[in-house]
């Protein structure tokens, strides 16, 4: 066990000033699990010996912690203490949030995390074209890890008198459901029109401490409104994307028909 406790100062980046002490913590543990450190199933030493080790409050320990378990990275199991949990399942066949890897031939995975669900009568910039009318619409925000390296917050609305039976799905569905695609099954449409704005802003405090980046951090605001059929609004959607080192590849034109086709034309 001692050997375990020596991963903080293996897996913690260099040049990590102005990190709060919880997302070092954070980021050493995962970095040591994906680096295969502790495997699947394996127990992590108690909160206490990293405590010791690392010389961080048991807070923060307890806290990096809690945000690992509620990404599925971790589990905890009360009166035994926090394992390595199986690898989650990243979203499959993404429309937003595209980064590229590497060689830049292909994409980073993404792994949802919802935080919030249910229906608002607030009304904002969707309000219009989701013909709002009361609390009929949706919203679901959701934190997304973008491979483990940063995170995406992103809100989504829809009509709930249309699709409000997104709002009866179990979470854990939701945690890496394709949203376009179980919409455009529901209402057995094409998407057909797409459009998308973006700008710079400072993220709402929120935001920031959903993405973990300080406080009046300016990032990428991104929304998209999308269609389907002959005008029907579809979805509302807005992304706030932190500072990093990645390339975002917007959507291209290659629309998704009910069967999961893209042979529709945008028009």
């Amino acid at each position: 066990m001692e050997r375990k406790l020596e991963f903080f100062s293996t897996f913690t980046a260099s040049g990590t000033g102005g990190t709060t002490k919880y997302a070092l913590l954070r980021k050493a543990v995962l970095t040591a699990i994906e680096n295969g450190y502790w495997a699947p199933g394996e127990k992590l030493p108690a909160e206490n010996q990293i405590a010791q080790a690392t010389r961080l409050a048991l807070g923060t320990v307890q806290r990096a912690l809690r945000e690992l378990a509620a990404e599925g990275v971790i589990r905890r199991v009360q009166g035994h203490g926090s394992f390595v949990a199986e690898p989650r399942k990243p979203m499959q066949g993404p429309w937003h949030c595209r980064f590229l890897d590497d060689a830049g031939t292909g994409f980073l995975p993404i792994f949802p995390q919802v935080l919030w669900l249910g229906r608002i009568a607030e009304r904002g910039p969707w309000s219009g074209f989701l013909e709002q009318a009361g609390d009929n619409v949706l919203r679901i925000d959701r934190r997304i890890s973008i491979n483990h390296e940063f995170f995406v917050y992103s809100v989504f609305y829809a009509n709930a008198d249309r699709f409000g039976s997104m709002l009866h799905r179990p979470v854990p569905e939701l945690e890496s459901a394709n949203f376009k695609m179980l919409l455009v099954q529901d209402c057995s449409l094409p998407i057909t029109i797409l459009s998308q704005d973006m700008r710079f802003l400072e993220f709402p405090d929120n935001v920031c401490k959903a993405v973990e980046v300080k406080r009046e951090t300016m990032g990428l605001y991104l929304r998209a409104m999308v269609s389907a059929g002959r005008g029907v609004p579809l979805y509302f959607q807005e992304w706030y994307i932190p500072p990093n080192g990645r390339t975002l590849r917007l959507v291209e034109n290659a629309p998704i028909g009910p069967g999961g086709s893209r042979d529709f034309p945008i028009g």
